[in-house]
């Protein structure tokens, strides 16, 4: 009985020190001293001082929600793929962005745009001499499970190959056209598999005498020069 009555008792005294250290943090002369001064940005440049300033305007140190943050500035700022917000001492906070990066120029009914890895149309790139590889895109909507397929594709083709210039998207069927002129065949819906298949023939056969190599089908489909 003295027992539950002692917890009861110290359990009413966190109660009402949470209670006062909450409205005591809401006072004037206490959130000045714990608002966040000092933000350290780690992995870009394209964040201003006014645009930090802007997210972190009236933050408490102690009462920071690290997740409500992240998701805030990931919306505002369309570049940042993912990004970490870290306490650091008291008044300071650091972000750890991860930028996301061109990965292909996209062509479809409505227009040319440079995208990332997960279909993400990077509006603030310039379609000025890009280097990287385009995607003719026949479907109506950008799906960016088979964006991220075809960085599988590109990955993986480019390991033993001249990297990919170009893809076609067409439904299911996915076409890889490399720097040397050859062209793989995949299946969105298999393409996984159809990579291994790929990677097995890669390196047992001297490629160089085919043009034309569908794994979408079990037998392989293949076409000499």
């Amino acid at each position: 009985m003295k027992k539950n009555k002692k917890y009861i008792i110290g359990l009413l005294f966190l109660i009402v020190c949470s209670v006062l250290g909450i409205q005591l943090a809401k006072t004037p002369q206490i959130k000045k001293l714990i608002q966040i001064k000092v933000v350290k940005v780690k992995g870009t440049d394209r964040l201003t001082k006014e645009d930090v300033s802007k997210i972190f305007q009236n933050q408490n140190w102690f009462f920071l929600n690290e997740k409500e943050i992240e998701e805030k500035m990931k919306e505002e700022f369309p570049f940042i793929k993912n990004i970490k917000l870290q306490r650091l001492f008291v008044n300071e906070v650091r972000l750890l962005v991860l930028e996301r990066e061109p990965f292909a120029v996209l062509k479809t009914n409505k227009g040319k745009y440079i995208i990332d890895d997960e279909g993400f149309v990077l509006k603030y790139y310039k379609l000025e001499n890009e280097k990287y590889p385009v995607v003719i895109y026949k479907d109506k909507k950008i799906n960016p499970e088979k964006v991220s397929a075809l960085m599988d594709i590109y990955t993986k083709v480019s390991k033993f190959y001249k990297p990919p210039v170009k893809f076609v998207v067409n439904g299911r069927k996915i076409s890889c056209i490399t720097g040397d002129d050859k062209i793989f065949v995949f299946d969105f819906l298999n393409y996984k598999k159809e990579l291994e298949k790929f990677q097995v023939f890669a390196k047992k056969v001297n490629i160089n005498q085919y043009k034309y190599m569908d794994f979408s089908f079990d037998s392989m489909v293949v076409s000499r020069r």
